[in-house]
């Protein structure tokens, strides 16, 4: 509430402004008065499209399996929600989806706008659908997309993997009457930004005069700010000097300048206020409209910024949940220890299925010193149930971020209602922020395995899961380590929340780093929830007392920063450093053979990790050092993450070989499918796979120990013995042989004796 007062306010006091906007300044001096010309026909006006606002948040939403769905939200300006609005849908599907037993469904709002077959099998679908009036509301709005999908030969297992419809984002958006239903008028409508036809949403910071420090401060304070209001799934930052080429939906345009720039840029009239220092939306000529940040000069310019952020960019206080209603349509709470919750809480009520394999997910959040995957299990307690018809040979499978975690046989034949059926799901998988733990019923029954041609497709349902299952978290250990990427991503730790600022490392002024820069920091706030505050300074700048983060080129970067890496791709032209001329011996012995003994401990190694999960190359006595990491051919945009033992501070690094790899990086960053996959100690994006690789820390430092009780140092060693299991068998030989020797000692003293 005192966030959205704040905004309120800072909406009122531009107000007056905005109010100037409707008709464009004009800067060009006075002139004498023309003689009059005859008076010219007038030309008839030239009416606009129709304005678009797409929905989607990736270039396709694959929807593959019998019953399957997503949900997310957008916003709407009061003006778009007021206009009259149609929905357009375009999609295919596979040509196994038997379209007389399949059904595509759209609901906004928990209204039904789309239920029919499924018919895209043979061409792409486009439908165009009027919304009744008053279903769209300003501010967020609910929207899901599911269907339901049978094959039209198989009956199996498999074959349900073979269906899919895939929902086209460039064919799926809302259009508004009004054609000018996209302007914005108030700081809330930056919330309506929207996406482009790839689900992506991007933020042009136009300053011309950006080789200054004072700039380069100001528009990374203003990303955070934007990144927190937008609160947009994929969002990405481009800093020029100049105004972009043209307006794009899902695009913004922001505009920091003094009043002598803005009159060369924006080549405005003159306006009394526009020396004054003030945020304010502009409908600039040829380019709708912008948020100008303007003032006398950037000392002031920098006043109007820190009032935006104070205002837009603080959340404060302690987090008790995640905003993923953009991605989810639903908050994900954080949990600091023990909790019990159940599906119904978390966003999945009761559900009855009929077809093969049923999925569904829910999701919890864990704090950044999340310390219990060596050892700690969670459990669900799981209410269902199933009719006879499902065979034993059946399954549950859990799974944790994409992780199998756990495997429940169905054995009993007859059917059965389970009421809190315990299944434990190890927390290896988990990582601080956001977990998406899923679950996934495969049935068979004697009618699937008989399939009978040109049977109908089973309606009576086959398994229901309740609403009133739980996910149980014990109490868990609380130990903050680096390098961890995975806990900077998912929570901008150790940035966000931090009491002094944080100094940021440019390599240069230019504006391929910083677009990458605001792109980072902007993640970063909107993981932690709130702005945190910063200090731009030279790469080379002594910044070792702080927390850190660089930002620019592999040659731009101090040679120290780039230790946690070896660059194999080219730099600005030049070969990298991972790259060898040399051959040597060494490097042959992999390619021969092994020996008898090679080979045998090979085979052990794989019969241990097959059967006990237990790798030898991880058994070792002293913690090995953190190596740099080879980045491969292929690898774009990296970050990596060290830490200063002696200072307590943390360092990370995000760099690309060279600008064209930096610039293009930076928008791939922004996507959360990748930014939600940085982990460890080096994380990197492969072009050639178009996902992240990861590498993780072998030796990480210690930064904070909190809570400091016996309990969490109980549950603090029981995890680190659980990950250094070698000195965990050494205790117990020790323990073991003081028992031997104690029980030997005191039997001596016991029973007869001959003096």
């Amino acid at each position: 509430m005192r966030k959205r007062a704040a905004l309120l306010f800072l909406s009122a006091m531009i107000a007056p402004a905005m109010a100037q906007t409707d008709t464009p300044f004009d800067m060009s001096p006075e002139r004498k008065p023309a003689p009059q010309a005859p008076a010219l026909p007038t030309p008839a006006p030239v009416s606009k499209p129709p304005a678009r606002r797409y929905l989607l948040q990736a270039p396709i939403l694959h929807l593959q399996g019998e019953n399957v769905g997503q949900a997310w939200t957008f916003n709407l300006t009061p003006e778009q929600a007021a206009s009259a609005v149609s929905l357009d849908l375009g999609y295919t599907n596979a040509l196994v989806v038997a379209p007389e037993a399949s059904q595509i469904r759209v609901t906004i709002n928990e209204t039904a706008i789309v239920e029919q077959p499924v018919r895209g099998a043979q061409r792409p679908q486009q439908l165009s659908l009027p919304l009744p009036p008053g279903l769209l509301m300003p501010g967020t709005n609910r929207i899901r997309i599911s269907v339901q999908q049978r094959h039209r030969t198989d009956c199996t297992i498999d074959s349900t993997y073979e269906l899919w419809t895939d929902v086209d984002a460039a064919s799926t958006f809302l259009t508004f009457s009004a054609p000018d239903a996209n302007r914005m008028r108030r700081l809330e409508d930056i919330r309506a930004i929207g996406v482009d036809e790839a689900g992506r949403s991007r933020f042009h910071l136009v300053v011309p005069a950006l080789g200054q420090t004072d700039a380069a401060t100001a528009l990374l304070k203003l990303a955070e700010g934007l990144a927190l209001l937008g609160n947009t799934v994929n969002a990405s930052f481009s800093v020029s000097r100049d105004m972009p080429a043209e307006d794009k939906p899902g695009e913004m345009v922001i505009v920091a300048a003094t009043a002598d720039e803005m009159r060369t840029l924006a080549s405005l009239t003159d306006d009394p206020s526009a020396a004054a220092a003030t945020t304010r939306f502009l409908q600039l000529p040829g380019h709708g409209d912008a948020l100008a940040f303007t003032g006398a000069d950037w000392t002031a310019i920098g006043t109007v910024v820190d009032q935006f952020l104070s205002m837009a960019g603080t959340a404060g206080g302690r987090r008790g949940m995640i905003d993923t209603t953009p991605s989810r349509a639903v908050d994900t709470p954080m949990l600091d220890g023990a909790a019990s919750l159940t599906f119904a809480s978390l966003g999945r009520p009761g559900e009855e299925f009929s077809g093969r394999r049923f999925s569904t997910d829910i999701a919890v959040a864990m704090p950044q010193d999340f310390y219990a995957n060596a050892y700690g299990s969670a459990t669900i307690l799981l209410d269902a149930a199933y009719t006879a018809q499902v065979l034993p040979g059946s399954r549950i499978n859990i799974t944790v971020n994409g992780n199998l975690a756990t495997t429940v046989p169905i054995t009993a034949a007859g059917g059965a209602v389970l009421r809190q059926y315990p299944i434990k799901v190890s927390m290896q998988h988990f990582r601080p922020g956001v977990n998406v733990i899923g679950l996934e019923a495969m049935l068979l029954t004697q009618a699937d395995r008989v399939c009978a041609p040109g049977a109908p497709a089973e309606k009576t349902p086959r398994f229901a899961l309740f609403g009133t299952s739980r996910f149980v978290v014990p109490d868990f250990a609380r130990l903050s380590l680096a390098p961890n990427l995975a806990a900077t991503a998912g929570l901008g730790f150790p940035y966000v929340g931090a009491t002094a600022p944080t100094t940021v490392h440019l390599g240069r002024n230019d504006e391929a780093t910083l677009s990458a820069a605001a792109t980072v920091l902007g993640k970063l706030a909107q993981a932690g929830g709130h702005a945190f505050p910063i200090q731009p300074a030279p790469a080379a700048g002594n910044g070792d007392d702080r927390n850190a983060i660089y930002v620019g080129t592999a040659t731009s970067l101090p040679t120290e920063r780039l230790t946690g890496v070896i660059l194999s791709t080219p730099v600005d032209g030049q070969p990298g450093g991972g790259e060898r001329s040399d051959v040597s011996v060494d490097s042959w012995r992999d390619k021969i053979d092994p020996g008898t003994l090679a080979g045998t401990l090979a085979r052990m190694n794989a019969w241990m990790k097959e059967t006990f999960n237990l790798d030898l190359a991880a058994v070792h006595l002293i913690p090995r050092a953190n190596e740099p990491y080879a980045l491969p051919d292929t690898a774009g945009i990296f970050v990596s993450q060290s830490i200063d033992r002696d200072a307590g501070t943390v360092q990370t690094v995000v760099s690309a070989a060279n600008d064209a790899l930096l610039r293009s990086g930076t928008q791939v960053l922004g996507d959360q499918a990748n930014w939600m996959a940085i982990a460890g100690q080096t994380s990197a994006y492969d072009t050639a796979s178009s996902g992240m690789i990861s590498v993780p820390a072998d030796d990480p430092g210690l930064l904070s120990f909190q809570p400091v009780s016996f309990a969490n140092l109980r549950l603090v060693a029981a995890n680190w013995l659980s990950g250094n299991f070698v000195f965990y068998a050494l205790g117990l030989v020790v323990c073991a042989t003081a028992l031997g020797l104690a029980s030997a000692a005191l039997l001596a003293r016991l029973g007869r004796r001959d003096d």
